[in-house]
């Protein structure tokens, strides 16, 4: 189930039905407002729009890449698609999409492992311990 709260914590849609496999989903903010949903097998099931007490299939750069993660990059103009463990997808390849979903390019990072943070900072980890780091200060920026 899903339900839109304002920053006061008001409710502002009823309770509304979301495409569930019975266990927790996970959901990532979209550029302009709303999320995308994802099932705990790793596929994407759906998009809520901002305040609105439904949902839509996702997108297809995100349904056509189960078992990935996305961070939103370059200024909140761009999306970076990673895969997550099990994915079929290069370790060390990240996808950039631009906000209508139009595929920009790929980067080829060492490593696996990968994460992005909020300032296009890449970070990878690899070694049989995953304890060796390595990081690229703003390479999606």
């Amino acid at each position: 189930m899903g339900r839109w709260f304002d920053s006061s914590l008001n409710a502002t849609t009823d309770w509304f039905g979301l495409p569930a496999d019975g266990n927790r989903p996970f959901v990532r903010p979209l550029i302009g407002g709303g999320v995308a949903v994802q099932s705990s097998n790793g596929s994407w099931v759906a998009v809520v729009g901002s305040n609105q007490a439904g949902f839509a299939a996702p997108p297809q750069w995100l349904a056509s890449n189960p078992k990935h993660d996305f961070m939103i990059v370059r200024q909140g103009r761009a999306y970076a698609l990673i895969a997550k463990d099990g994915s079929s997808g290069p370790r060390g390849d990240i996808q950039l999409f631009d906000a209508s979903g139009n595929a920009c390019g790929t980067g080829r990072f060492a490593g696996a492992g990968l994460a992005v943070g909020h300032d296009g900072t890449v970070i990878a980890s690899s070694g049989s311990d995953g304890c060796t780091m390595a990081w690229w200060s703003g390479a999606l920026r």
